[in-house]
């Protein structure tokens, strides 16, 4: 599932380079291209932070080329977190102490969450960037599959 996600997030960016321009990305507003993105970004920053019980660290204010090279090394070192754990880990349930909630789950349930949530936005996404004449193009899980397997 989070080679998938970054399957998907490539097909976006790769689109959503031929329209976003190199400014700082503030992340103010949902329904705008460069704050979805980073919003995007940003959640899997937190979340691998928190499962991996450091101080997150979100990308803040970056440029295209920055945001870019964030979402790189995003998805490296998620796909390598994961490498390093089992089915037994997966089941293990994570807690985690919010400032207005906390959070116990299977930590394989909150990666499918984090999935989930990039998906639900990458919608939003994908229609931002058709409007706009550059649209990513078929970035179901299905379609994940059928490139993967071929």
């Amino acid at each position: 599932m989070v080679r998938y996600n970054g399957w998907a997030n490539s097909r976006m960016l790769d689109q959503a380079v031929k329209i976003l321009p190199e400014e700082p990305i503030y992340g103010e507003q949902y329904g705008v291209l460069a704050d979805e993105l980073l919003h995007v970004l940003q959640a899997e920053e937190f979340w691998l932070a928190s499962w991996r019980k450091e101080a997150a660290h979100q990308t803040v204010n970056p440029t295209r080329s920055q945001l870019l090279a964030a979402y790189a090394k995003a998805q490296a070192d998620l796909e390598g977190f994961l490498a390093g754990l089992d089915d037994a880990d997966l089941a293990r349930t994570f807690t985690r102490v919010g400032s207005h909630e906390t959070i116990s789950a299977p930590l394989g349930d909150l990666v499918a969450h984090l999935v989930g949530h990039n998906t639900y936005h990458r919608g939003g996404i994908a229609l931002l960037l058709t409007n706009a004449g550059v649209s990513p193009g078929d970035i179901d899980l299905y379609d994940f599959i059928i490139t993967s397997a071929g």
